[in-house]
């Protein structure tokens, strides 16, 4: 016979998956700085299957610390690469040369001003 989860449980299960990813993505960052970047990309991938498994999607600030096509680590500076240009932030990843560009908005606040 088949358990079924309450939802108790489940909230309680993703909550502690959010914790594990802002871990283990505080972890890649540090690891990043010391030059260790095979242990970044680890703990990415641990947070990313963490993820998945419990249907948390990763946050806009974790999310572009990731490369899209090759899933590696970004810290500014070292493996990737953060400009503006025309309206929009455009991240290189310094392994693939992969681009992601983010347009950027104006506040609604700031419009009707």
């Amino acid at each position: 016979m088949v358990r079924r989860r309450t939802l108790k449980e489940k909230t309680f299960q993703r909550r502690v998956a959010r914790q594990r990813i802002d871990l283990l993505f505080h972890l890649a960052e540090k690891e990043a700085k010391k030059h260790r970047f095979d242990r970044a990309d680890r703990y990415v991938q641990l947070a990313r299957r963490i993820g998945m498994k419990y249907l948390i999607p990763l946050p806009r600030e974790y999310k572009y610390l990731v490369c899209k096509k090759c899933h590696r680590f970004l810290l500014p500076g070292v493996t990737g690469r953060v400009r503006v240009s025309r309206g929009k932030i455009v991240i290189s990843c310094m392994y693939c040369d992969h681009h992601r560009r983010i347009p950027l908005r104006e506040k609604p606040s700031a419009i009707l001003k």
